[in-house]
């Protein structure tokens, strides 16, 4: 089943919430912290320039030019940039194979190109070093849902909820897959439980703002 999910606009935000552990630098620390500050305040392309600087500057290690190639690869992904995104990530997992964000953010963006089998191996990489990865859980609900395997689907959205019950995302992310399916009523309690989360920027995000307009949960 090929189709664009509903989902796909705050799939990014579980991705960009599991942030790569705290790093050292030896060098180089001024330009991923400016990168970071840029990214922060939605100048992805100004980002992106920095991480490139700082990569080449030549005093990072393995482990920490590893997170700034991730942060590189969330940037490009911003920018819809998927298959220099890709690439971004594919360079961080080299350096650090066991970086389970950037495997989680690997098959995200092959997802989002269909390439669900290469993106299904991905995410089963990074659940097989972090089982308790709800954003990879919930990236895998959605290649189980793109390949027409509801069930498995289900599951992985409500096990990435019992993960990490207080994100509204996950529950929002979960309506959108009943809404799909045209389960209504299931839909509803899963929209209510997303909106009695959600912060007032994701009530009021177009997205989102229009399915609770949709199923009486503002006005």
């Amino acid at each position: 089943m090929k189709a664009i999910l509903p989902s796909v606009t705050f799939a990014v935000l579980l991705i960009a919430g599991s942030l790569a552990p705290q790093v050292t630098f030896a060098g180089g620390k001024d330009l991923y912290d400016k990168g970071s500050q840029a990214d922060e305040n939605g100048d992805y392309n100004t980002a992106v320039s920095y991480y490139d600087r700082a990569i080449s500057s030549g005093d990072l290690s393995r482990v920490d030019l590893a997170n700034v190639y991730y942060d590189r690869g969330l940037s490009l992904g911003r920018l819809k940039k998927r298959e220099a995104a890709i690439d971004s990530y594919r360079d961080a997992i080299t350096l650090d194979p066991r970086h389970y964000q950037a495997l989680g953010s690997l098959c995200f963006q092959m997802t989002q190109l269909d390439q669900l089998d290469q993106a299904l191996h991905n995410c089963n990489k990074a659940l097989d070093i972090e089982p308790t990865y709800a954003a990879g859980i919930n990236i895998r609900a959605q290649i189980w849902q793109k390949k027409g395997q509801h069930d498995r689907a289900e599951t992985d959205y409500r096990r990435a909820i019992q993960l990490d019950p207080k994100n509204w995302v996950l529950y929002y992310n979960l309506g959108n897959f009943y809404d799909i399916l045209k389960r209504a009523e299931d839909a509803r309690r899963s929209y209510r439980d997303a909106f009695d989360r959600a912060p007032a920027w994701g009530r009021t995000h177009p997205s989102s703002s229009k399915i609770f307009k949709k199923y009486g949960l503002m006005n």
